[in-house]
């Protein structure tokens, strides 16, 4: 059984567009060759205890497509408005020895986080519970 209302062609489609949006947020954002290959191939990470996940619990591999959606949606909208800020972060992270003060990471964007993460958590419950 998959989510009501949408065909199983219409969640591929939705679930591969979440990816893109993921890859394309972040993948700008990453200063080396390395973190790139490091953020690309750590999307799949998380698709993949999702999918076991779920799979260990009697869904099937379609059933998932709706979470993965939202779980690859989600961390692109936690920091949505933030790429100057992040890609700093990102820059200090890959040199320290480079940065000259101690950055904060303004209040706002674990705000945001945390709104965002507790909002997609809603769907993602009911999906889990309702898929099954």
């Amino acid at each position: 059984m998959h989510v009501p209302h949408l065909p199983l062609s219409a969640w591929w489609a939705i679930t591969i567009a979440a990816l893109a949006t993921d890859l394309a947020f972040w993948l700008p954002l990453m200063p080396s060759a390395t973190s790139k290959w490091k953020r690309g191939t750590g999307t799949a990470a998380p698709a993949a205890c999702v999918a076991a996940l779920l799979l260990l619990t009697g869904g099937t591999l379609e059933e998932t497509l709706p979470v993965l959606a939202i779980w690859f949606v989600t961390p692109s909208l936690m920091f949505a408005g933030h790429r100057k800020v992040m890609r700093q972060l990102w820059l200090d992270h890959e040199r320290p020895e480079a940065v000259q003060e101690d950055r904060k990471v303004p209040v706002l964007i674990w705000v945001q986080a945390a709104v965002v993460l507790a909002v997609m958590a809603c769907p993602a419950g009911w999906l889990v519970w309702h898929i099954g």
